[in-house]
């Protein structure tokens, strides 16, 4: 096998896929391996060669313990990687496309982590993960604090010097049950900031080690803390100067340039993009707020959400309405178009009609927005049958169930996606439905689901 280019490796726990891809751009072969056979294979590749693999869990392992085996190694990001997936995505066409990504002109390859710069991003991650159970711990105290109509001021040290004396104090009517547990919660506070403040001190010391600790230190603006993280995430040598560090970390001047004129303004974070699809600033009527997050419903056709979210595509946004049936967390009816205007939802809603013929009396609940507000599609509602629910403003947890499908359809699907308009849009959501539908468990429904859990009731009276 002298005559490799490169070697395509897609990572897994237990099973690995491996593709050889040779000279001449034909594959010598393509298959799964074992994790025990996995090195014993790449023995058997001349010393050099280069090897491919997504930047992903475990990679930087791999990654260390190729070349210490006296190969190249290159990781490269996984959007990259995705947009030349070919077909069905399984194994074999992961790693192809592993092995055509890395010649791509213009892809800016991760560098494999050494064990200081792992050591000190594993101690940042748990050390973030008890910051945010901090926060939410003190969420939940100061939430169970005002049911009993106290009110503490934000800020974490705040809660920890006043809740002591609210625990002390007879006059405020909180029960024996509630002291204990709001005393047990506090202790677990001051637990946490121990464990943060030990944290914080070990990454200190391992980053004291470090050479360039010194000098970023003494860059204004940067604590200890974004020292760290700049030394856990960043190899200085990948970049050929301070510019193209300051494009990967975001640091972009914003450009408005046509016709040959380049056009340069201030620098700034370049920005996430992201799209408006709730307008409340109207007339409208409001209808109650009917759910009441009461997300459980024991008959299909009984409550219906609906919402609207937004899809980046090269040809500009697309917009997408859908229609959940709240018993199982099927969508029974959906829409895409360039536009978000009222037409939109009732297309939505008519699919949803005309597939599943509720009975009247249903309940039909979204946010403010001015398109379900709208007179025309409450009269739709009306005609229909259908009862009016909208969601408390600035409250989205009122229609969680829908908002949590959104975050799956991108977070599990579109995120990996590379659409160019309104037609692979719709493919994309198309096939995600098919998926969502028939195939993807939801622990709401007993890990089945939502088609699955529909048809129990059928198989129970069979």
């Amino acid at each position: 096998m002298d005559n490799i280019k490169v070697v395509g490796i897609d990572l897994a726990k237990s099973v690995f896929q491996v593709c050889v891809w040779l000279e001449n751009g034909s594959v010598a072969w393509n298959r799964k391996l074992s994790r025990s056979k996995l090195l014993d294979t790449v023995r058997q590749f001349p010393e050099g060669t280069l090897i491919a693999m997504e930047a992903c869990g475990t990679s930087h392992y791999w990654g260390r313990t190729f070349n210490e085996m006296g190969y190249n190694v290159r990781l490269i990001p996984t959007q990259h990687v995705k947009a030349l997936a070919r077909h069905q995505k399984n194994d074999a066409n992961d790693a192809l496309a592993i092995c055509e990504t890395a010649f791509r002109p213009g892809i800016h390859f991760v560098t494999v982590k050494t064990i200081e710069q792992l050591d000190i991003k594993a101690l940042r991650s748990a050390r973030q993960l008890m910051v945010e159970q901090r926060t939410a711990l003190s969420n939940q105290i100061r939430a169970l604090a005002a049911e009993q109509g106290i009110s503490i001021p934000v800020g974490i040290n705040i809660l920890q010097q006043q809740l002591p004396e609210l625990l002390e104090d007879v006059e405020n009517r909180l029960s024996f049950v509630l002291r204990r547990l709001l005393s047990s919660l506090l202790e677990n506070m001051h637990s946490l900031n121990e464990h943060i403040s030990t944290l914080t001190q070990e990454i200190a010391a391992l980053c004291q080690q470090q050479p360039r600790y010194k000098a970023l230190l003494a860059i204004p603006g940067v604590e200890p803390l974004i020292a760290a993280a700049f030394l856990s995430e960043v190899n200085a040598g990948q970049f050929n100067n301070g510019r193209q560090l300051s494009a990967w970390c975001g640091l972009i001047p914003r450009q408005n340039s046509s016709g040959g004129k380049t056009m340069l303004s201030s620098i700034a974070r370049y920005p996430k993009r992201y799209r408006v699809t709730t307008d409340s600033q109207h007339n409208h009527t409001i209808a109650p707020n009917l759910l009441d997050r009461q997300f459980t419903v024991n008959t299909p056709n009984k409550v219906w959400t609906t919402d609207i979210t937004y899809i980046r595509t090269y040809q500009g946004w697309q917009y997408l309405a859908i229609v959940m049936d709240l018993y199982s967390r099927q969508i029974v009816g959906w829409a895409l178009a360039a536009h978000m205007r009222t037409e939109l939802c009732l297309a939505a809603l008519q699919m949803a009609y005309w597939r599943r013929k509720p009975n009247k009396g249903l309940i039909h609940h979204s946010d403010r927005g001015s398109q379900y507000t709208s007179r025309e599609y409450g009269q739709h509602l009306s005609v229909r049958g259908m009862q009016a629910s909208h969601s408390r403003k600035g409250q989205c947890w009122d229609n969680a169930p829908t908002e949590r499908f959104f975050r799956s359809l991108k977070y599990e699907y579109l995120h990996y996606e590379v659409l160019k308009g309104h037609h692979d849009a719709k493919l994309s959501v198309l096939d995600y439905l098919a998926y969502y539908n028939s195939k993807r468990p939801h622990s709401v429904l007993g890990y089945l689901s939502p088609m699955e859990f529909e048809r129990i009731p059928l198989i129970k009276v069979s």
